[in-house]
């Protein structure tokens, strides 16, 4: 703190400049060349002491009328030199009345820098005259007006009740010419205010979380005016500080003391007291302690089950029963407070039993309900009372409607079989089975909605408004609802009609008075304080989350707003606006510079934009228009379910994640982007597990021991606890990550969700938690054997078949794609992006390696140029010409090639024999083909040697394409069974320096197990085939663990690992790999 006063009273009484006019420096430093030298006006105009005497001459003679001038003032000097810097007395040269004193500063300096000077000289005189113009140029109208500037500059300094209110000056209002240095000034002495203040913050939250809760006295304000004291006081005795700064500090100084001693008398008797927010408060309100926002409960599966069905939707019942439903919903005392699903019930369909015994069950439909009989509960809900008399039970509603539980808002069958309902009685439980038949939205005036306007379908990619439930037109039987922050007339007041697929409840916000929130409109953010709940306080359901709020820092200024889950958050005691904003510029950055390239599987780094767009197809095979869902994606008022993607190893997954953390810093300035590694995520999780003696400090330590407990905190807790441990809770990054978390405003990436292992459910059930609380979520996963894809026959449920069997809790919460293979322009565009950076390539070099992937793929049998259509194989197919190419420049021919041209040259020979002339006279045949008299042994004709040597010459082209396809099939796998084991061994730290070695242990036991494979003409293994290996040729049992683990987690997606129960099998993908594989170690195997 006292390092920051220091730089602040040097910034605001010595480096800035206070003009004054020149008479107020004559009333000061006198009329005398003695007094000039003995009170050292030098000093305090910044020049030396000949140009101070030689202005003071110029001076008596301006006021004594003597001045004599005329003309313009040259402003540069009228010998070349180097430019003055632009400064104010450029501009007030063009008044008349400063062009005389311009005029003899001119002269003053230039008597006694007399030409000719050298470059030293040349550049003191243009400092000196540049510091005279900036402080004397001024008449009395700016001086009074740079004096006025600097006594508000005095306000804003020693305002604040805490340290934390201190640390986040306001900003000065508007200021004039006259007062540009000090506003320059104060904006660098504010800037390092607010820096200290992130400090500050993240050092209270780590003192909070070792040592516990701060006191009055680490608040105090006096921390830092006690330096601010100690430096200014000194200013007084600066013989180089001028005058008029002193009696502008002299009034700094007696603020200064002031503010302390009664901030020394306020603390004196509470210094060891706990400190709260309470200081950060208006005066004229009640003070709340403002605590961390708590991460949301993870949400129910009737929440869960509504949301599923917004997306899904259906079709909605005749809007004369919508109109019954409702008006019997509204009727009713129990129901009417409760929001939701609402079915009619089927009277003489209803049965109850209890013990195994069927009754038949009266219904009884009365206003009041009986007091003393049992209670009847659905989903811990109490619809009625039971009494059950003479094997007979009566069931008192206050109307015919149940609210819909979880299974049957999505399947349809339970409402013939029936809605349950307990109650527990003397005699056991009895289950009470209601028949529904229609069913309603029906919402309680105050419930809070998220609609999409005239739109009855599933809701995705639709733009959805925030709004309050004011009451039900029975005329109509729709609702009248309020638009949030919208003003509106009672006569004209929107209604709603709520329907399957066209709106989602919404969560109700409730503060009370003295909380400090932030409010967000778009990007814009304002400091606010919560004056009054104007629900809670007027009891008007109608104005249900509205609150009546005031600036922080002007509390006077007072309005009116809606507050929902995605336009403000709360805001601690040491997070204010200004550090949230330059933490999220400062995080944007970040994220910028790390994913904006992607280290490839040969380690070149790639540009994520550049390249093919990544093709999309959905559950019925549709193709998506990728740009389309991108926008949907990052605009802030879409709905946007879960997005879950799923591809075959290498297709391109972690690249899409990269693409979205680009375009959404790119597209939209609300949201942040987080990618989540879901195999770091599990690390950190099982590492928790596994080490009960781990200390953990702060906030994090606390969600640390609920975690491995139970999985209460599963969703948003989850996500709070990983941003934790990666950035740490006492950081302020982490607090603005928790605090967009909170009011939807993160893109959560989660990347490779098939490397969760043990933890697949609980990270499922996470992601499902974030999908039902509106959370932007994307996910991706490989696509497993297992696992049922496009190709394949689909479920007969509302669920896709791309569905993966994993995804259990609430599936119809994602919407699946799948990523396709490159097509041909994809592979020439993705070829084209790997090599654009290498500058020794030309265009032409581009375009071969590009045909070269194009013939090697299109020569691959069956349907192997499916899984060579990837971006990681396509890596290795360039990786695989680069080699070639580098061999070829070193005059070192890879032995495919030089097998290949030696082929083909046989090949070109037999063709230049067959296009000689034939040198001997053809014979001519009849028109039965019999050789014609004379001719030797009827021997056949030469044109029947020529069509013989044609055969010859396509089977030796075909000979030669076929050696060469092999040869090069050879180079291509031993390339990518290189780069694909190098890539994994990479990862093993601690083994990185013997990667060599252990590259070729892997090389060898997978051409061993190839051979085997071979000889019984199978593509399939278990670790029952590999272990006799392990022990014939000596190989190390762990070589065996780490490449088998390597498989299972499709590190290696040359091969595939499927789990059937504890047994594990491994499959070579492509069967030109495996009969590779297999000729390299059939020797070693013989």
């Amino acid at each position: 703190c006292w390092d920051l006063a220091k730089l602040e009273i040097s910034f605001m009484f010595e480096y800035a400049v206070l003009p004054v006019h020149w008479m107020t420096l004559l009333s000061f430093a006198g009329d005398t060349a003695e007094e000039w030298t003995s009170r050292k006006v030098s000093s305090w105009l910044g020049v030396g002491e000949q140009t101070a005497l030689a202005l003071l001459v110029q001076l008596r003679r301006l006021r004594d009328g003597q001045f004599q001038g005329t003309g313009p003032v040259p402003i540069r000097p009228p010998t070349p030199s180097r430019g003055l810097p632009k400064r104010r007395c450029h501009e007030s040269l063009d008044r008349s009345g400063d062009m005389p004193l311009a005029l003899a500063i001119r002269r003053a300096v230039d008597e006694v820098f007399e030409e000719p000077l050298d470059r030293a000289c040349r550049k003191k005189r243009d400092t000196e005259l540049c510091r005279l113009c900036a402080i004397l140029l001024a008449n009395e109208e700016e001086e009074i007006e740079a004096l006025s500037f600097a006594a508000t500059l005095t306000d804003i300094m020693l305002s604040g009740n805490s340290l934390t209110v201190v640390m986040d000056p306001r900003t000065p209002d508007a200021h004039g010419a006259a007062s540009q240095s000090l506003a320059f000034c104060w904006s660098k002495a504010s800037r390092l205010r607010q820096f200290f203040q992130d400090e500050w913050f993240t050092l209270q939250v780590r003192f909070e979380s070792t040592c516990g809760d701060l006191v009055q006295a680490d608040e105090s304000p006096l921390v830092f005016w006690l330096g601010l004291l100690q430096e200014s006081y000194r200013l007084l005795g600066y013989f180089d500080v001028a005058p008029w700064t002193k009696v502008w500090a002299i009034n700094y100084i007696e603020r200064l003391t002031s503010n302390i001693q009664e901030e020394i008398t306020r603390i004196v008797n509470c210094a060891q007291t706990p400190w709260s927010a309470q200081e950060v408060c208006p005066a004229d309100m009640e003070a709340v302690s403002t605590v961390h926002y708590p991460p949301r409960p993870y949400p129910s599966s009737l929440v869960m089950a509504h949301r599923a069905l917004a997306i899904v939707g259906g079709a909605p019942p005749a809007l004369a029963t919508r109109s019954r439903i409702r008006v019997l919903h509204s009727n009713s005392p129990i129901l009417k407070v409760l929001g939701g699903l609402f079915a009619e019930i089927r009277a003489r369909a209803t049965v109850a039993e209890l013990d195994g015994n069927v009754m038949e069950v009266e219904l009884v439909i009365e206003p009041s309900l009986p007091i003393g009989l049992t209670p009847l509960l659905l989903d811990t809900v109490e619809i009625g009372v039971i009494d059950i008399r003479l094997n007979r039970a009566y069931v008192h509603l206050n109307a015919p409607l149940v609210p819909l539980c979880r299974d049957a808002l999505l399947n349809r069958s339970c409402w013939r079989t029936g809605i349950c309902a307990e109650a527990s009685l003397s005699q056991g439980i009895a289950t009470v089975k209601f028949s529904v038949m229609e069913a309603a939205f029906c919402y309680p005036p105050g419930a809070r909605v998220r609609l999409a306007t005239n739109t009855f379908g599933p809701l995705s990619g639709l733009k959805l408004r925030c709004a309050t439930v004011v009451h039900l037109e029975e005329t109509t039987g729709k609702y009248t609802i309020r638009w949030d922050n919208e003003v509106q007339s009672e006569f004209d007041a929107p209604e709603a009609d709520f329907v399957e697929g066209n709106h989602v409840v919404d969560e109700v916000v409730s503060y009370s008075k003295g909380e400090r929130i932030i409010c967000m409109e778009h990007s814009a953010t304002v400091d606010a304080v919560v004056v009054q709940n104007l629900a809670g306080e007027t009891g008007e359901a109608d104005k249900s989350g509205q609150h009546r709020l005031c600036k922080y820092k002007d509390p006077t200024e007072e309005w009116d707003m809606d507050l929902n889950p995605f336009n403000h958050v709360t805001c601690g005691p040491l997070l204010h606006t200004s550090s949230r904003d330059e933490e999220i510029r400062r995080y944007r950055a970040f994220v910028k510079a790390k994913h904006a390239f992607l280290w490839t599987v040969t380690s070149d780094r790639s540009d994520v934009l550049q390249g093919p767009v990544p093709r999309l197809v959905d559950d019925a095979g549709r193709q998506i228009f990728f740009w389309s869902d991108i926008q949907a994606l990052v605009s802030e008022d879409m709905f946007s379910p879960g997005w879950l993607v799923v591809g075959q190893p290498g297709s391109g997954k972690s690249c899409l994640l990269c693409k979205l953390v680009m375009h959404c810093l790119t597209l939209s300035t609300v949201l942040l982007p987080v990618l989540i590694p879901v195999i770091d995520l599990c690390a950190r999780l099982q590492k928790l597990g596994g080490d009960d003696q781990q200390s953990e400090s702060g906030e994090a330590s606390k969600q640390l021991g609920r975690l491995s407990a139970s999985h209460e905190e599963d969703g948003e807790g989850l996500i709070c606890w990983y941003l934790a441990m990666v950035f740490g809770d006492d950081t302020l990054r982490y607090a603005v990550l928790r605090q967009n978390l909170q009011c939807h405003r993160l893109l959560l990436l989660f990347d490779g969700l098939d490397e969760a292992g043990s933890l697949l459910p609980r990270v499922e059930r996470c992601i499902t938690g974030l999908a039902a609380q509106d959370h932007r979520i994307v996910v991706t996963a490989t696509r497993r054997a297992e696992d049922v894809s496009i190709e394949s026959t689909r479920r007969s449920s509302s669920v896709g078949g791309l569905t993966p069997s994993w995804l259990k809790t609430q599936p119809e919460l994602f919407r699946v794609t799948e990523l396709l293979p490159l097509e041909r322009d994809c592979r020439r565009s993705l070829a084209e992006a790997l090599l654009s950076g290498e500058q020794q390539l030309n265009h032409e070099d581009i375009s071969t390696a590009a045909d070269f992937c194009e013939e090697f793929i299109s020569s691959l049998p069956g349907d192997e140029w499916i899984q060579w259509s990837t971006p990681m194989m396509m890596s290795i197919l360039i990786a695989s010409w680069r080699t070639q190419m580098l061999h070829e420049k070193q005059g070192k021919d890879l032995q495919f090639d030089r097998g290949a041209r030696t082929s083909l040259a046989a090949g070109r020979r037999q063709s230049l024999v067959l296009e000689v002339p034939d040198a001997q006279p053809k014979e001519e045949a009849d028109q039965n083909g019999a050789a014609k008299p004379g001719s030797e042994n009827g021997s056949r004709p030469s044109r029947w040697k020529s069509a013989v040597n044609m055969i010859g010459l396509v089977r030796s082209v075909e000979s030669a394409k076929r050696l060469q396809l092999d040869t090069v099939t050879k180079s291509v796998y031993g390339v990518a069974l290189d780069l694909l084991l190098r890539r994994f061994q990479s990862r093993q730290q601690a083994d990185r320096h013997k990667m060599k070695a252990t590259v070729q242990i892997f090389k060898e036991l997978l051409e061993l197990v190839a051979a085997v494979l071979d000889a019984r003409c199978d593509s399939h293994f278990t670790e029952a085939d590999v272990v006799p290996l392990l022990s014939l040729f000596k190989i190390d049992e762990q070589v065996w663990k780490d490449l088998s683990l390597a498989i299972q987690e499709n590190r290696i997606p040359l091969l595939h690992a499927r789990k059937n129960g504890k047994e594990v099998s491994f499959q070579f993908i492509y069967g030109s790999f495996q009969r590779f594989l297999g000729r390299r170690g059939k020797p070693r195997l013989k």
